[in-house]
């Protein structure tokens, strides 16, 4: 969790900084985000732990959520503009 919450940081000061956002005024958005993503990774974890039984066939069970994230990938500039319309949305 410490690992995730630093990551998380990081990110956020280098979203800030690195693309000139503002920093939001609610971030109670920020912090209902990241405990929903936060029990999503564990409840797929859990999930994962459950149905492999070596650190190899995990990769192997991990691999269509990675290909499936890799096919939808988009373009840099259309995720700069989402991500500044959903910081738009969570400074009002």
């Amino acid at each position: 969790m410490a690992i995730f919450l630093a990551q998380f940081v990081a990110l956020a000061v280098s979203a800030v900084l690195a693309l000139d956002l503002p920093t939001p005024r609610n971030p109670l958005v920020m912090v209902v985000a990241l405990l929903f993503g936060c029990s999503i990774i564990a409840a797929f974890s859990a999930a994962l732990s459950a149905i492999t039984r070596s650190s190899e066939a995990a990769m192997l069970t991990t691999l269509p959520t990675v290909v499936i994230g890799a096919l939808t990938a988009v373009r840099w500039s259309t995720v700069r503009r989402r991500v500044a319309a959903t910081a738009a949305w969570s400074v009002r």
